[in-house]
Parts: C-alpha cells; structure tokens; sequence
C-alpha cells in the first residue's frame, strides 16, 4: 500500500534530551488526503523524549481509520507509566497547539522549572492512575475529565472524505 510522508513537526529541542521516537509529522488530522494514505501518522506511538526521570510521550488516540476521528494525547510525566508523577496530560487535534506544549516542556524540564510545581502522584498500588484525568495541567492547576459526548465531539473530523 502507498503512503505520503510528510516533514516532522519543527520542535525545539534542547541536545539534553533523548528522542526514543519522533514520528510527529506536519499534517493536520483533518486534511484532504485519502485515509489509507495518512493514517499511519496517526497511531499511538507519535513522539517521545526522555531527560533524566523526566518522559515526554506524545501520540493520536481514537480511530482515525474511522472517519478521521481520534485526538493527539500528550503525557508529561517523573518516574514511569506504572509510578510517577504526572505534570500534564493534554489533549488536542490541533499540532500547532500540540508543538507549544512539547516546545515548552522541552524547554522548562532541563532547566528545573518544574521541581517545585506539585504535579498528580499515581502509582499501580493506588486508586490514582494515570487515567484519571482527560486534561491535567499542573502548572495551570487544571484538572478535567470529559464526558463521552464532549469526548467523542473532540475526536470528530470536520473533514468528510469524498
């Protein structure tokens, strides 16, 4: 099957930091490119960098095979997925709004600026997991969970294919 690449998303990111994965292409998920030929931009695994404890984890969730539907997650977390503290959990289908929060992460980390911010401990021996919450944002002390509808509005392509 053919596919389109695109370029990556144009990221600032500081030599301190790790890239495991960067699959973060310029390319809205509501474009007008044929489906078979832009989904696979659009999977879980998108971008992730890691500087000391620190992980940033970046991917597309819902099925974009569907309709286009589905929106980027980013989690900014210390420790790991199972035990941690988690600094922002950010949701989008937006890339441009997506690049500001990884720019700024990528930013702020390396220079300490979340040491003294209290983000959401959760751990796999607590009620508290990283699911808890939709949108989480330590720094602007957000935290919102969505209802299915308000979800399922959010991952709704405007584009409708031909």
């Amino acid at each position: 099957m053919q596919t389109l690449n695109f370029n990556h998303k144009a990221l600032t990111i500081p030599n301190c930091w790790t890239i495991n994965r960067n699959n973060f292409v310029n390319l809205e998920p509501d474009n007008h490119f044929d489906i078979d030929l832009v989904a696979h931009n659009f999977v879980e695994d998108v971008f992730q960098a890691t500087w000391n404890k620190y992980i940033i984890d970046l991917g597309f969730y819902g099925n974009y095979d569907d309709n286009r539907k589905g929106f980027f997650k980013l989690y900014v977390i210390k420790g790991d997925f199972l035990q941690g503290t988690l600094y922002e959990t950010f949701i989008s289908r937006s890339t441009n709004d997506i690049k500001n929060r990884l720019d700024m992460y990528l930013d702020i980390i390396p220079k300490n600026l979340l040491e003294n911010v209290q983000g959401f401990t959760y751990g796999d021996l607590t009620e508290n997991s990283l699911i808890d919450f939709h949108v989480y944002s330590a720094i602007n002390n957000v935290q919102l969970n969505l209802t299915d509808s308000e979800l399922e509005k959010l991952s709704e392509s405007i584009v409708r294919d031909k």
